[in-house]
């Protein structure tokens, strides 16, 4: 597949991204497509300043990314919770393998609830 410019100006404005958070920024990419389609009628100002206003959503769009972190981490609990912790059984929720899930469970610092009294 060859490497178009929204490849490049996607890999320059965000890095290397998690598929998800890439999908949650599906409506800049729309608009990047459609920027290249105007490309080549830009000036070189116009140009600059397109790509500084689809900079500035990227970075809009990624600074909201902290509360997805909160709902993702409330979802793996609730799982978690409503697995009993069987480790087994909430990865195969959560469609992910096990090692992701214990991976996820240390970067949202997630605790068993105590069982006894």
């Amino acid at each position: 597949m060859p490497v178009t410019i929204v490849d490049k100006i996607l890999e320059f404005f965000l890095g290397s991204r998690h598929e998800r958070e890439m999908k949650r920024l599906a409506p800049r990419v729309a608009s990047i497509n459609a920027f290249e389609a105007t490309l080549t009628a830009l000036s070189d100002d116009e140009l600059r300043n397109r790509l500084l206003a689809i900079r500035d959503q990227v970075r809009n769009a990624t600074a909201e990314l902290p509360e997805d972190a909160i709902e993702r981490r409330r979802h793996v609990q609730a799982v978690l919770d409503a697995s009993g912790w069987n480790i087994t059984k909430a990865a195969r929720i959560l469609d992910v393998d096990r090692v992701t899930l214990y991976n996820k469970i240390r970067k949202y610092d997630l605790k068993k609830p105590d069982s006894g009294g």
